[in-house]
């Protein structure tokens, strides 16, 4: 990814094929489009892959999917959105950690999960 940390910014619109696609602004009259915000942060690198840190700030349908394969780097193994690899029998998506206000106890939950060792493979074992 270059540059190796940044944000994605854009309407997101569904297509009749349920894939999601960033549409101009001048298009949001003719459109039912959410704004989605896309944080990322490139944690490893090699020759072939790149594992990244992804913070939403907005939470829409397939929005890291959309954002990704629209700047060039779609998700392994995302054939929806453009990947032709899939080295690892999956997509390339991981929550390493989830946390949320619980709807009826407003407690702020925190999930946390360690990243598959599928991934840190491509890094020759090593990963966050």
């Amino acid at each position: 990814m270059d540059p190796e940390e940044g944000t994605f910014r854009s309407f997101l619109r569904e297509l009749k094929d349920l894939k999601m696609v960033s549409i101009d602004e001048h298009q949001l009259v003719e459109y039912d489009a959410k704004y989605a915000i896309t944080h990322y942060r490139t944690v490893q690198t090699n020759a072939r892959y790149s594992m990244l840190e992804v913070t939403l700030e907005t939470g829409r349908k397939n929005q890291i999917r959309a954002h990704l394969s629209e700047a060039g780097h779609p998700v392994l193994g995302d054939t929806m959105y453009g990947s032709t690899i899939n080295p690892i029998g999956r997509l390339g998506l991981h929550a390493k950690l989830l946390g949320f206000d619980h709807p009826v106890t407003r407690k702020h939950l925190v999930f946390t999960a360690a990243v598959p060792k599928a991934f840190r493979g491509l890094f020759g074992g090593r990963g966050e």
